[in-house]
């Protein structure tokens, strides 16, 4: 599927996913694939499955071909080589992608999601601007590649946490998490994340290497707008259309309401 356009991509993603759904409708937290979902721990295969599976939130998660997470109003799409991890809590979801994309949809506008690279940067939402149509599901992406995360919408908003406040990543905007101006006395524990972030891709994944190291957390608690100088993660913003590893492009916006007409002159 690598080299199919991005729209069929999608599609077929989809279309597996509504197919999954319709007869697992009542599941949650559900690994489904239409090929092999190998879940790793300590950097070694645990369980391997070739149809579906129930989730682990320890255990790094890896595809081969598409596989699908279902839970409670949210549903997950992983592309074919997707590693990735998903913890779910009371008031939140823990979403970590440590290579490939993964396409969301979430029903409940005000579900929360802290989004994790593998060089230990995190985001975290305050929710969702759901559409104003029928289909009130928003949906996005996270995509992790060359070392690059990415986090973008395409149908509805999402409400980030930065040091300035709160930001909104509208349809068609994306933002990458990237460290600017890193001072000396830190630079160290940039380097030991830059070794995890390799770990991860290995298999040897841990939330604690994610969440419980207070350096780590220092480095990305100051969230800022691109052009940012200082301690913590840069949110650099784009346009998603300019997205080119075959994901979908976001639909155009609405087209701008017709100027109002003058008055008529009147009859004489």
């Amino acid at each position: 599927m690598k080299n199919l356009p991005g729209k069929i991509v999608l599609a077929v993603v989809f279309l597996l996913f509504s197919a999954f759904s319709a007869a697992h409708a009542a599941t949650k937290g559900r690994i489904m694939t239409n090929g092999k979902v190998t879940l790793i721990k300590n950097g070694l295969p645990i369980t391997t499955y070739t149809e579906q599976g129930p989730l682990d939130e320890n255990a790094l998660i890896s595809c081969e071909g598409t596989c699908m997470v279902k839970m409670q109003g949210i549903s997950l799409s992983a592309v074919d080589q997707t590693n990735f991890a998903l913890k779910e809590s009371a008031d939140s979801v823990s979403l970590f992608v440590g290579s490939g994309k993964i396409y969301f949809v979430v029903m409940d506008a005000s579900q929360r999601f802290s989004f994790y690279s593998p060089n230990s940067y995190y985001v975290k939402t305050e929710g969702f601007i759901a559409p104003v149509a029928k289909e009130s599901a928003v949906k996005g992406f996270i995509s992790v590649k060359d070392d690059i995360t990415e986090i973008g919408m395409d149908t509805g908003s999402m409400i980030v946490q930065t040091d300035q406040g709160t930001q909104t990543v509208n349809p068609g905007q994306s933002i990458v998490l990237a460290m600017v101006d890193v001072p000396d006395d830190v630079k160290g524990v940039e380097e030991k994340s830059s070794g995890e972030e390799s770990d991860a891709q290995e298999g040897t994944f841990s939330w604690a290497n994610l969440t419980d190291n207070p350096q780590l957390t220092t480095l990305v608690v100051g969230v800022g707008v691109v052009g940012a100088v200082g301690l913590g993660s840069a949110l650099i913003w784009h346009n998603a259309n300019d997205d080119d590893d075959g994901g979908e492009p976001p639909a155009p916006p609405p087209p701008e309401p017709p100027a109002p007409r003058p008055p008529a002159s009147p009859n004489r």
